[in-house]
């Protein structure tokens, strides 16, 4: 008997970290991305456009997911994250760089567009990865506000709680990026699963943890995908060629939480809020409340999300990487 699939909207600005979390939602058996929505944001759109085309071929499953390109961001002070990730987002490797996408040819329909569309066809029925500066959905809101109630549940990934910033003194990328967007999604959105930078922070993926991964894959008698274990093995080993120690994956965090809840080590409740009006803080995350709860474990939360009050949010405080390591090995399986 076929197990029913869950719909999912991956909002990505493909960025090394995106990669790892889209790769992972494409192979879940129980999952179907039923849109994958492209943003400016680690790299130029046009960059981040080209990137996605290349996480399908490095994923090797098709069909490939419905495609969009996004739109400009609102706040109008982009800032792009090349310099970590290297020129085009994708470690500058060269057999990245070399892979053919020409055939891989994108709808022209403006993503947050179609975000409208398939919330409304499906409401309560897709779930949402944010993963990127949220410009395309705070642009769907604006156009059709009654979308913010239609998601089963959103995963967003962004901001930094204790004020770490990674771009700025204060602010983590994607919110800086796009600080006035973020805060309509705070304002706004229902059944939220968000994801700070802090608890991603430390917790960073090394050579040992892929070869580890392969290794298990082989003893367990399952068949390893060479193509990805190839290509992922090459972007992680760039970055350690230039002296950094891991790769930090944020993005596949963000969603490893859903399938696997034992990834969630701690979590409150709260109502939180981006700071807009300030330059040296923009993108900044301010606690506006935090709220009492008698959920039993993160599993009880989701479960009970949509009773929250309005503007209030799960907030992923902290992460177990051993059962995110477990989730990593799904992306290296044939």
């Amino acid at each position: 008997m076929d197990v029913k699939k869950q719909k999912w909207i991956i909002d990505t600005d493909p960025g090394c970290d995106d990669l790892f979390a889209i790769l992972y939602l494409l192979r879940q058996n129980d999952a179907e991305v039923i849109l994958l929505s492209i943003a400016h944001g680690n790299v130029h759109i046009d960059d981040t456009e080209k990137n996605t085309k290349k996480a399908f071929l490095i994923n090797e499953v098709k069909p490939y997911p419905y495609t969009l390109r996004g739109v400009s961001e609102i706040s109008n002070s982009p800032l792009y994250a090349d310099a970590y990730h290297f020129e085009g987002g994708m470690g500058n490797i060269k057999e990245i760089n070399d892979l053919d996408i020409s055939s891989i040819i994108l709808d022209s329909t403006a993503s947050p567009v179609k975000i409208i569309e398939l919330v409304k066809k499906y409401p309560n029925e897709i779930n949402l990865l944010s993963i990127a500066p949220c410009t395309n959905i705070a642009v769907a809101f604006m156009l059709d506000p009654s979308i913010a109630k239609l998601f089963k549940t959103i995963y967003w990934m962004g901001g930094s709680l204790r004020s770490r910033g990674n771009v700025l003194p204060m602010s983590e990328f994607n919110f800086a990026f796009d600080p006035i967007a973020s805060q309509i999604l705070f304002k706004n959105f229902e059944r939220v699963v968000f994801v700070p930078w802090e608890p991603t922070e430390f917790i960073t993926l090394g050579l040992e943890d892929i070869e580890r991964a392969k290794k298990e894959i082989l003893s367990e008698g399952k068949t390893l995908n060479e193509n990805t274990y190839f290509y992922l093995y090459k972007i992680v080993e760039k970055f350690k060629s230039r002296g950094q120690e891991n790769l930090q994956i944020c993005d596949f965090y963000t969603i490893a939480a859903h399938f696997n809840h034992k990834v969630v080590k701690s979590f409150f409740v709260g109502e939180l809020r981006t700071i807009i009006d300030s330059p040296e803080c923009k993108g900044a995350l301010k606690v506006d409340k935090l709220h009492k709860h008698d959920f039993k474990d993160f599993t009880d939360a989701l479960n009970n999300i949509s009773k929250l009050p309005k503007r209030t949010i799960l907030v992923v405080d902290e992460i177990d990487r051993d059962n995110v390591l477990k989730e990593l090995k799904l992306i290296f399986i044939k």
